[in-house]
């Protein structure tokens, strides 16, 4: 019983982000949006175009941070990478942050806790804060709803059916059972 009402919980949140309509900010969050849609709304549908229009509706406006790093004026100052620490490092994104007292290991000095969700959320948050300083208005709306597609050089857009996918490009993700 704890782990079903652990699994509701879950499935609030994922409703309440669907309901707020508020953006949803990520690091290569491709597959991360697969697998929330697979673990809190149902079987992901059977084609490309059939998921990016379901995304679209809970999620009608996704920034990847690691999108958005390749488009800034100054990209080429990511010269360590566009990982998520690496450009957390990069942008300073410890600037202007106060963390609470026993958060230390979290903050510059710290040893850091990269791949800690938590912690993964806070440097994609100030890593998306400090890119969007870069972008104007007009800039940072044409790049939402893209995200890099894992080990490869496509970019989707979430919210048109064309991708600039080359001709006859297959697209298979697996491995998101039914019990997820």
């Amino acid at each position: 019983m704890a782990n079903f009402n652990a699994k509701v919980g879950l499935r609030r949140i994922f409703t309440l982000l669907a309901e707020a309509k508020k953006p949803l900010i990520g690091h290569n969050c491709w597959s991360d949006l697969l697998f929330m849609y697979a673990a809190f709304q149902g079987p992901l549908p059977d084609t490309l175009a059939g998921f990016k229009q379901e995304c679209s509706k809970y999620f009608p406006t996704v920034f990847d941070t690691k999108y958005l790093a390749t488009q800034t004026k100054e990209a080429q100052r990511f010269k360590d990478g566009i990982w998520l620490e690496a450009l957390f490092k990069n942008v300073d994104g410890h600037k202007g942050v106060y963390l609470p007292l026993g958060f230390e290991r979290y903050g510059p000095e710290g040893s850091g806790a990269a791949h800690e969700a938590a912690f993964d959320a806070y440097m994609t948050g100030a890593v998306f804060l400090k890119l969007r300083e870069e972008l104007n208005a007009e800039e940072l709306d044409a790049r939402k709803n893209k995200v890099p597609t894992f080990r490869n050089v496509h970019v989707l857009h979430l919210d048109k059916e064309e991708d600039g996918l080359l001709d006859g490009f297959l697209v298979h993700f697996g491995g998101f059972g039914k019990n997820v």
